[in-house]
């Protein structure tokens, strides 16, 4: 036997969760409904990885059926995973809560914003001396939220904010 079948056959394995042939349907806040094959877009799905690590979707759907979370807010880039999170928050005994993701954020040449990739910071713009008004106006009016770039004050942001009418596509951002 050689070296790399031996590995093989003493890796710590993950954990999957079968999954049924089943039609998972649901309402997105901003992308609209969706139905998906669970067994087909997914397949059986990693929920404890070879490291003892309890993967992304059950944590997430535990933590939010423990917490009776209502409503989920979050970049479109886990709108895949959706399916899989209600199908196990239904298999564990909860209700899954309604789910909106919005567009992610992007600089000038498509580059995600993110901890990761060091983009812009909130922090950073009000050490620059920009108000949380003024950070969530330009967001809203990038969005497609409101209809012109002004400072829009808090109580008028809510009024507005109908994610029906967020863009879909990702949203650029030029703040500095």
């Amino acid at each position: 036997m050689s070296e790399a079948q031996r590995q093989q056959m003493t890796k710590k394995p993950s954990w999957r969760v079968h999954v049924p042939a089943r039609i998972i349907s649901f309402t997105d806040g901003v992308y609209g409904t969706f139905h998906e094959d669970l067994a087909c877009c997914c397949g059986d799905f990693v929920v404890r990885r070879a490291d003892d690590m309890y993967a992304y979707q059950l944590a997430v759907s535990v933590d939010d059926g423990a917490m009776a979370v209502t409503h989920v807010l979050r970049g479109e880039d886990l709108l895949s995973s959706t399916a899989q999170q209600i199908w196990l928050m239904e298999t564990l005994g909860y209700t899954p809560p309604v789910y909106t993701h919005v567009p992610m954020l992007v600089d000038e040449y498509g580059n995600r914003l993110s901890k990761r990739q060091h983009g812009i910071t909130i922090r950073s713009l009000r050490e620059r001396g920009m108000t949380a008004e003024a950070i969530l106006s330009h967001l809203a009016y990038a969005g497609g939220l409101v209809p012109e770039r002004r400072s829009y004050s808090r109580d008028e942001l809510i009024r507005c904010c109908d994610f029906r009418k967020l863009r879909k596509e990702p949203i650029v951002v030029k703040m500095l």
